[in-house]
């Protein structure tokens, strides 16, 4: 079984996935942030499987976070670091990607107005967990 965690007053629509924990109010909260940290902190203080030695190669390309709403694509050269992943639909909507126009320009700076609300908040909310790296499918 997964689990997941849901938003106050919300409920889990598959059956096979259990939620274990709510999070009142907005997820974007300095509340919701600290509680996230100590989440995961517990996550690694008590679940083996959660510890590591060492980071994780980064893939080839990834956003570099420099700061709460700035952001670049960064290429990888067997780089070791801890990061984080955003998952997602994309629906029926055209999402923004990389590609070989905007690669340059991208690696550069990401253009933050152009970006969904939902790649704004992963990576706002990536920095405020401490992380400086942060791969979404449609970018990197």
């Amino acid at each position: 079984m997964q689990v997941l965690l849901t938003i106050e007053a919300s409920q889990c629509p598959w059956r096979y996935v259990k939620s274990i924990a709510t999070m009142p109010g907005d997820t974007g909260s300095l509340t919701a942030i600290k509680q996230v940290k100590a989440w995961y902190s517990q996550c690694l203080l008590n679940h083996e499987q959660c510890r590591r030695d060492q980071s994780s190669q980064l893939p080839t390309r990834i956003i570099c976070i420099d700061g709460p709403n700035t952001a670049r694509l960064h290429i990888s050269e067997d780089e070791q670091a801890d990061y984080v992943c955003l998952s997602h639909c994309w629906g029926g909507q055209t999402v923004i990607q990389t590609t070989i126009e905007t690669l340059e320009q991208y690696t550069a700076d990401l253009p933050w107005g152009q970006l969904p609300k939902t790649f704004q908040d992963a990576i706002q909310f990536a920095y405020s967990l401490g992380f400086k790296y942060l791969w979404i499918d449609s970018l990197c």
